[in-house]
């Protein structure tokens, strides 16, 4: 998908790009597919095998930074006292979505929920976005959390947040008695469903 910006001011700034006089801009509709799931979902454990079968496609998981942003921030952005600095992260990551899907079709491995980026900055940047979850039931995740140490109340909330995505009705695919391999396999056949190829942003001359 394709926006022609004509006759423009000149030195206009549009998403990066700066027009001049007697130019069109070509401005990808940027596209962004998001696999979400609460904790003890499964997306650590499968998402090196996505990005295996997407080669033609950026796969990211936004847990990466969390130990080098809490580092910068100077507090684990992982702990409760640090709210206020989620917006901030989650919108971090949606910019270099953004500037990655200029080049190719992304997907983005997050915990976060439709409202939350549609909260952000810089959903702005995308013309649509692509949701699915990872599911499993209660009783798989709790004993997953179980074995990396949640404790009682961060496994209930979990479960709570779940409960509430499942409400959503989002493209849900399940972790339950599968191997990550098909479940990888369901999500990179989801995600090329989901995301046509990405077009390159251009600048013609105009006459």
């Amino acid at each position: 998908m394709r926006a022609e910006v004509e006759r423009l001011r000149p030195e206009l700034p549009i998403d990066g790009f700066c027009v001049t006089p007697g130019h069109h801009l070509l401005v990808v509709a940027r596209q962004l597919a998001v696999l979400t799931g609460s904790p003890g979902a499964g997306k650590t454990t499968v998402v090196g095998l996505v990005a295996a079968q997407l080669p033609g496609f950026c796969v990211l998981d936004m847990d990466v930074l969390l130990e080098p942003a809490s580092v910068l921030a100077g507090m684990d952005l992982r702990r409760s006292g640090a709210a206020r600095l989620w917006p901030a992260y989650n919108d971090m990551w949606l910019r270099l979505a953004a500037a990655l899907s200029e080049h190719r079709p992304v997907l983005l491995f997050c915990p976060l929920l439709p409202d939350e980026v549609e909260r952000a900055a810089s959903r702005r940047l995308f013309a649509t976005i692509e949701w699915a979850v990872l599911d499993c039931s209660d009783e798989a995740r709790r004993e997953r959390l179980l074995g990396r140490a949640y404790d009682t109340a961060a496994i209930e909330a979990a479960i709570a947040d779940a409960e509430f995505a499942r409400a959503l009705s989002l493209f849900t695919i399940s972790t339950d008695r599968v191997a990550p391999e098909q479940t990888a396999a369901e999500v990179a056949a989801w995600a090329s469903r989901a995301l046509p190829p990405s077009v390159r942003a251009q600048t013609i001359p105009g006459p």
